[in-house]
């Protein structure tokens, strides 16, 4: 709910503005409840007497909402002892005020836009998620993504071979 209080003396009547226009409340308070965001504008009150009409400062209604994360873009898959990182594109929703919290096997590994994780190795492979936090509450959209280790190949022989003169020899490496 949003509430708005008109301080004035001396008035005999009292309107209520939205961005210049008049809205159905004659009181001194104006109460909005629940706040929609159509709700979201300037609000101004006009105090009137036999002499005169004086209107009040202007007061701002923003109306935010919980932040959406958009999208989570990963350098998935990562070479071993590479850096990888997980950005997420979040739309705040009328509220900058942004905590992150990135989990990964049920703890807390990061709490930037973007996280980064050096010397990545096969323990850091795996499902990793994200909460956005603002004066409204968590976030909603996709919020999860997985990233997977590059394997570095191996071989593990290559037999000796012999051959004639003027042959073809063909060679196939074992891999591990």
């Amino acid at each position: 709910a949003a509430t708005f209080t008109a301080n004035a003396t001396g008035y005999t009547s009292i309107r209520w503005q939205k961005n210049g226009v008049d809205i159905d409340n004659t009181t001194t308070s104006l109460s909005i409840s629940p706040v929609s965001a159509t709700d979201a504008g300037i609000y101004t009150f006009l105090a009137t007497n036999n002499c005169t009409t004086v209107r009040s400062a202007a007061a701002t209604l923003a109306v935010n909402n919980k932040p959406v994360i958009n999208s989570l873009t990963t350098t998935s898959p990562v070479c071993a002892g590479n850096t990888a990182t997980i950005t997420s594109s979040v739309n705040p929703n009328g509220d900058n005020n942004l905590t992150y919290s990135w989990s990964f096997s049920n703890n807390v590994v990061g709490n930037t836009q973007t996280l980064s994780i050096p010397n990545f190795q096969s323990n850091n492979a795996g499902t990793y998620s994200l909460v956005v936090t603002n004066s409204c509450g968590a976030s909603t959209g996709s919020s999860t993504t997985t990233l997977q280790l590059l394997p570095t190949p191996t071989i593990t022989a290559i037999a000796d071979r012999s051959a004639c003169l003027g042959n073809s020899l063909n060679v196939t490496p074992v891999y591990a």
